[in-house]
């Protein structure tokens, strides 16, 4: 599968990210630190080799992947001015870090609906309200526990928006990807058995 953003020569030090439909969105520069041996990503507005990046990836595209999949981390709630909120641009005009507002009621009750039709005993902490702390625990047939929550929406693919749960297992040291409720309540089921 081709990648949707291409690298280009352009930048002072490295490679410039760009969207390969419109060359003129701009993700960031991915550049070689000689000192770490690993390529370097840099949001938009950093300069290269200030000390702003996040270095450690072993190849540029891994560099530029991550670029062009997360938008730049933003200050957490308790770090925000008064006054703003979490969707409204941030004084440098870069969106919010995570939402979770595709958690809707009809989302958890679909979700409630599968784990009950694929045989599963399941409870959830009430947290609707606040979908970033929402939690259902599942018990599989084999006796095992899965914590689910919702996957935040740079998780979710636009061409799959039913898919936004996620789920994980500690006693198989287990994690699912994000998928649709029916498919993760049977994909649960099976492990279990």
């Amino acid at each position: 599968m081709q990648e949707k953003f291409k690298l280009t020569a352009g930048a002072a030090r490295g490679y410039q990210v760009v969207d390969r439909q419109d060359p003129s969105i701009k993700y960031g520069v991915v550049w070689y630190d000689p000192r770490e041996c690993r390529w370097v990503a840099e949001y938009p507005g950093h300069r290269p080799g200030s000390g702003g990046g996040i270095p450690g990836f072993a190849t540029k595209d891994w560099a530029a992947r991550f670029l062009y999949r997360y938008d730049e981390p933003q200050p957490s709630e308790r770090d925000r001015p008064p006054g703003r909120s979490a969707n409204s641009a941030s004084p440098t005009g870069v969106r919010a870090m995570a939402t979770f507002g595709h958690a809707t009621a009809e989302r958890c009750t679909e979700l409630g609906r599968a784990l009950t039709a694929a045989g599963l005993a399941w409870s959830d902490n009430g947290r609707q309200d606040d979908p970033q702390f929402l939690t259902y625990t599942v018990t599989d047939p084999g006796g095992r526990t899965w914590k689910i929550s919702p996957a935040t929406n740079f998780q979710i693919s636009p061409s799959s928006p039913a898919q936004i749960w996620q789920a994980d297992c500690a006693e198989l040291t287990a994690s699912t990807p994000v998928l649709s409720a029916r498919t993760l309540a049977e994909h649960i089921s099976n492990v279990g058995r």
